[in-house]
């Protein structure tokens, strides 16, 4: 389109204007002979209505790729709508399948159940040397709850290390029963 656009300004500006042309043709040949412009546009006005031509066709241009763009920006955002709506699926399946099998009560940095942490550590001699080792959780069983093992290490009263085992129920809501603590 714009290769088409100068061909016409280069056209229309070259040359003599179409009265010169006109009286050159009466020289040569005796009569007038009617210019492109004129037989295309119409007489005087040729070359007003030539560029008013053009600027429509520039227009014309213009609105077209814009209503393109505007078209392909839609469906960019579409597309990011219907991405955004599965990503947000998935994470809530993600959510429901951690809340199933009790993820939901772990602390994310280690992996161990506070309240159960906290339990243990008051029953210690040296709450201070607590070291949480490791913790599993099992799903929700029929009877509502989940089964907890910690696994911990701390200072016996001769100094020394021991292990001990703790094992808890958890309800869904995240609130334990200690079942079991051996040491």
């Amino acid at each position: 389109m714009a290769a088409i656009a100068m061909f016409l300004i280069v056209y229309i500006s070259k040359g003599a204007t179409p009265e010169q042309e006109a009286q050159q043709d009466r020289k040569v040949l005796g009569e007038p002979k009617p210019d492109w412009l004129s037989r295309t546009f119409g007489g005087q006005n040729g070359p007003i209505v030539g560029c008013g031509f053009l600027v429509a066709l520039f227009i014309a241009g213009f609105l077209f790729v814009m209503v393109k763009w505007e078209q392909r920006s839609n469906r960019i955002e579409a597309e990011q709508r219907v991405a955004q709506a599965e990503a947000a699926k998935k994470q809530a399946d993600e959510d429901a399948e951690n809340k199933r099998k009790g993820f939901h009560c772990l602390s994310p940095w280690d992996g161990s159940e506070p309240d159960v942490v906290e339990a243990v550590k008051g029953t210690l001699r040296d709450p201070g040397s607590f070291e949480h080792v490791k913790t599993t959780i099992t799903p929700v069983n029929s009877k509502g709850f989940h089964y907890l093992i910690m696994i911990y290490r701390a200072r016996n009263g001769f100094g020394g290390m021991n292990i001990g085992r703790v094992i808890a129920h958890v309800t869904p809501g995240c609130t334990m029963r200690i079942v079991s603590m051996e040491e």
